[in-house]
């Protein structure tokens, strides 16, 4: 059964508005450690990686964050 919580759509959401996890957690009020934490949490919940990594300079959602952030 997969259980994550609100708050970790909510980071989720903000980060992908913001398209990035920087201004996710300036908007939040929280590190971009813990905005990253949530994140990764949700992935192993949904066991399926929803943003891209990388030496980007804005955050890319993956296929399946798209439609994550679409419901």
């Amino acid at each position: 059964m997969v259980e994550y919580t609100l708050r970790q759509l909510e980071v989720f959401a903000a980060a992908a508005e913001q398209e990035s996890l920087t201004r996710a957690a300036e908007l939040l009020h929280l590190t971009q450690s813990t905005v990253s934490t949530h994140i990764q949490s949700l992935e192993q919940e949904l066991d399926s990686q929803l943003i891209l990594r990388g030496a980007r300079r804005k955050l890319e959602l993956t296929e399946t964050g798209r439609r994550v952030y679409a419901a």
